[in-house]
């Protein structure tokens, strides 16, 4: 009654290139048998559980837990490419300085396969933007309720490639939703 929907809604399950210590046990029993290989883990979501897309997140690159190096991120990544045929939405650790570091190596691992790259915030969009511009992959953009943060970001970005533009993704995780 809303309207047509041209696209039918996918399912990203996401796997981290480490095994997760404070999981609880009772999600642990899924994958407990896979945890130590993310090639496994991504290929065990999409064969037993249909996902549509995997969401890799570098946990291990992460300076608190065992901050692996760029070159064990993409060596990860190429195995995880190997498994599976979905498409990959690639995270970093979640430290902006790390991430930085990572993002360029994972994107040239991954060229010609059309990654899905993130996030890009306000204060860390070049190096994500970059490593998506040399590579054609794809821009997660994420900014926090506020609108016109969002779109000065998607300025910024499209300012550094044109061709990014058809490329960004908003993370709707926060502003899109509301309270």
């Amino acid at each position: 009654f809303e309207g047509k929907m041209p696209n039918k809604p996918v399912v990203a399950m996401e796997i981290w290139d480490m095994a997760p210590e404070e999981w609880p046990a009772n999600l642990k029993s899924y994958f407990e048998d896979v945890y130590n290989d993310p090639a496994a883990w991504a290929k065990k979501c999409v064969e037993e559980y249909g996902a549509d897309l995997i969401a890799l997140r570098f946990k291990s690159a992460d300076p608190d837990y065992k901050d692996a190096s760029p070159e064990e991120c993409a060596a990860t990544l190429k195995k995880v490419l190997e498994a599976v045929g979905v498409p990959l939405i690639i995270y970093g650790c979640g430290k902006a300085e790390k991430d930085a570091t990572i993002f360029g190596p994972v994107a040239e691992a991954g060229e010609g396969e059309n990654l899905l790259i993130g996030v890009a915030e306000q204060d860390n969009y070049k190096p994500v933007a970059s490593a998506c511009m040399a590579y054609k992959h794809n821009i997660i953009a994420n900014s926090p309720i506020d609108i016109n943060i969002a779109k000065q970001l998607n300025i910024l970005i499209a300012e550094m490639s044109t061709p990014l533009m058809d490329r960004i993704v908003i993370d709707p995780t926060i502003a899109a939703l509301g309270y």
